[in-house]
């Protein structure tokens, strides 16, 4: 009887300890950092002469696109590029697409334009 108990402790231990490592694993995955981007008067300046979209592949997350990745966005331009970043700097991390239409310059029309391109 003292044998069993005694590898149920170690199997216990076991357990516990490859349950401690999954948290330990998992905090630190949440907490890789996220570029930050610094916007500076003018820093999305660059020539849009197309109308179509620009962006391809892969649905483009907005907690950490740069602001040339967000200029490729259907009817993204310079300013409002530069809005989104500034809104990310101040508040944080997007939670859901949706806190978009907060920032001034994003109409429900423009949102719906680029929502099929867009992810948090």
């Amino acid at each position: 009887m003292g044998r069993t108990s005694s590898l149920r402790k170690v199997l216990f231990l076991i357990a516990f300890l490859a349950a401690l490592t999954a948290a330990v694993l998992c905090v630190f995955e949440a907490r890789k950092e996220i570029p930050v981007y610094s916007v500076t008067n003018g820093a999305c300046d660059i020539n849009r002469s197309e109308s179509e979209p620009r962006y391809e592949g892969q649905k483009l997350n907005i907690n950490t696109a740069s602001c040339e990745q967000l200029l490729a966005l259907p009817g993204i331009e310079p300013e409002l590029a530069e809005r989104i970043i500034e809104y990310r700097l101040t508040y944080g991390l997007f939670y859901d697409v949706g806190e978009l239409r907060e920032i001034e310059g994003m109409g429900e029309k423009h949102f719906e334009r680029i929502l099929p391109y867009i992810t948090t």
